[in-house]
């Protein structure tokens, strides 16, 4: 489970996003480490092909985060924890991400093209990257969902089970009987795990609504193919849930499908901000499903995005004209 907290802390109160690092030694070694090597051959001895070394990626990365917030290596962490930890991890990456980006938008590497009006293209390039097919995409899909009773099934079972054109030839494909019974079972074994997996897609269509919000859709990375395969879980666990309507999938700008129905809907009392806003995002999944109509989820979420900003980007975000005064008013420095 990632820290998200401490991932996101200033790198220095003088410069909270610390520096760029495209050129350094260590970015450079973590860009290294997360390649496949390909298979060699010396003479008569073959080596064969090996994946990334995700255990040093994962660490290079989290140490990176002490000097720079740069959301390629969001990214290689995100995929280094799918290989290491499995599809459920994707949530506190997804979150990662949305956190970094709410709280360091104009200071966060890569950084924004202010020679073609802040064009955000470096930074959905990144992010796209977690959509794609060779790339994030086939790392989702080859990771665990967990393991239950000595079985364990990937999120592609998931997929193919829904899409039975895509099954390579010869491979056999569990059915939704015994994919809902591994479900199930996962359940009683480690309770939480059906919200556990749920929050996954809900935190990847948050991202797509708030990247589609801050850019505009047309700019924003499309993260729809993930979003599709992450469905494709959660129609299962829906179904396990005894909440099972609708399609796999949905836009993100309407319903955010990521509950598991009304009845696993269990807001106690939050800890800490984080909970909060969980809670807040779990009442508006629930919302958009049962109340299609209800303008709260809009109300609520702009709520949410106010709770991850300071004093000043609020009077910037509702009330731009007032920030000058505020500014002179408490002695800070304009921008």
């Amino acid at each position: 489970m990632l820290d998200i907290e401490q991932l996101c802390k200033p790198v220095s109160d003088e410069s909270p996003c610390g520096a760029d690092l495209e050129y350094d030694a260590a970015f450079l070694a973590l860009e290294q480490a997360a390649q496949p090597k390909a298979e060699q051959q010396f003479g008569d001895t073959v080596i064969a092909a090996e994946g990334p070394d995700w255990r040093t990626v994962r660490s290079q990365a989290i140490e990176l985060f002490g000097r720079t917030k740069d959301l390629r290596i969001c990214v290689h962490l995100i995929r280094a924890n799918l290989a290491l930890e499995g599809f459920r991890s994707l949530a506190d990456g997804l979150g990662l991400v949305r956190e970094m980006c709410a709280r360091y938008w104009d200071g966060l590497f890569p950084l924004l093209d202010a020679d073609y009006d802040n064009d955000p293209m470096m930074r959905m390039n990144a992010l796209s990257s977690l959509a794609h097919a060779e790339a994030g995409l086939a790392d989702v899909r080859n990771s665990a969902v967990g393991k239950a009773r000595g079985v364990a099934f990937q999120v592609k079972s998931f997929e193919y089970a829904l899409n039975p054109s895509l099954v390579p030839e010869g491979m056999a494909v569990p059915s939704d009987a015994e994919l809902r019974g591994f479900l199930a079972d996962l359940e009683s074994a480690e309770p939480g795990s059906l919200e556990a997996l749920s929050r996954v897609k809900s935190e990847a269509d948050q991202l797509q609504t708030w990247l589609n919000e801050q850019v505009g859709s047309d700019r924003a990375a499309d993260l729809k193919p993930l979003r599709d395969v992450c469905g494709y879980v959660v129609k299962q666990v829906k179904a396990v849930a005894g909440s099972d309507s609708g399609d796999a999938t949905t836009d993100a700008d309407g319903a955010a499908d990521g509950g598991v129905g009304a009845a696993g809907l269990a807001l106690g009392a939050a800890g800490n901000r984080d909970e909060a806003i969980r809670q807040l995002e779990k009442l508006c999944d629930l919302l958009e499903r049962t109340d299609p109509a209800n303008p709260g989820p809009l109300f609520i979420r702009r709520g949410i995005r106010l709770l991850r900003m300071n004093f000043i980007d609020i009077i910037r975000d509702l009330s731009p004209e007032s920030l000058q005064q505020i500014e002179h008013q408490a002695g800070l420095p304009r921008e």
